[in-house]
């Protein structure tokens, strides 16, 4: 059983959406989608949508999107969201537990499948290869997968841990087994996948398009209380991020990567 996020959702935006380490790093995920989505309407379906800020930002570009997530208080924040800025026609909401696969309709089928910011991460590889299967049934000829998970290294978060002589958890990524992730007071079991275990789940149903690394030089949301204050510093990181941070190489020791599928 997943857990709810129930108790998270009413910190969420506060603590990562409008932080300034989460607007950067927001903002890298959004450049890479504008580079590839169709200027054209498509159709997608967004797993762990959370508060509905990327649901809100893919319907002001014009797509139709069902928003799906395992927390009520989620949805309903996001169709808050959603409803203030008038493009209530465009999103659709649903509650879906993903240790239970995606239970759509047969026939519903989109042009994109999106999970930004880790959701993907709250189920083990069972489950999340399950939703892989179920994700290729659900998207069109040549449909596509978009997703942002945690990677196995995080330099940042590492170093951070280090420095405070904690080795446990500066290691504590490496690791097959679940990990307890502390999100804005919820306890989350968390399991960490490099995008080599992605490409391997994948492996026959689904072409890797490209990788890239999400917050290389600007550090994990947690720190924003170091560097949130100092705009200058964290300005500049985000100005290695966007230059040289974002390649595939650094998808190894970035806090997130980005990877992109297509159906086979």
């Amino acid at each position: 059983m997943s857990p709810s996020f129930d108790v998270a959702a009413s910190d969420y935006d506060e603590s990562f959406t409008n932080s300034q380490i989460g607007i950067h790093q927001r903002n890298a995920v959004w450049s890479y989608l504008d580079q590839k989505l169709s200027k054209t309407q498509i159709s997608i379906l967004e797993l762990n949508a959370g508060t509905g800020e990327d649901a809100l930002w893919l319907a002001q570009k014009g797509h139709k999107v069902l928003v799906t997530d395992v927390s009520n208080k989620m949805l309903t924040l996001a169709e808050e969201k959603i409803s203030d800025s008038s493009l209530s026609e465009k999103v659709r909401f649903q509650n879906i537990d993903l240790t239970k696969g995606i239970q759509l309709q047969p026939e519903e089928k989109f042009d994109l499948i999106f999970s930004n910011f880790a959701g993907l991460n709250c189920i083990n590889q069972h489950d999340l290869k399950r939703v892989m299967n179920n994700c290729h049934e659900l998207l069109n000829p040549d449909g596509e997968l978009i997703f942002v998970f945690f990677g196995k290294f995080c330099f940042w978060e590492s170093l951070y841990f280090l420095a405070k002589g904690d080795m446990k958890k500066a290691s504590r990524r490496n690791t097959n087994e679940a990990v307890v992730a502390d999100v804005n007071g919820e306890k989350v079991p968390t399991w960490y996948y490099s995008p080599f275990d992605i490409k391997a789940l994948a492996n026959g149903s689904f072409k890797h398009i490209s990788t890239k690394a999400i917050g290389t030089f600007v550090p994990p949301s947690y720190l924003n209380n170091l560097f949130g204050k100092n705009s200058k510093a964290l300005n500049f990181l985000n100005g290695f991020d966007r230059t040289i941070g974002s390649y595939s190489i650094f998808s190894n020791i970035s806090d997130h990567y980005l990877i992109h599928l297509k159906k086979r």
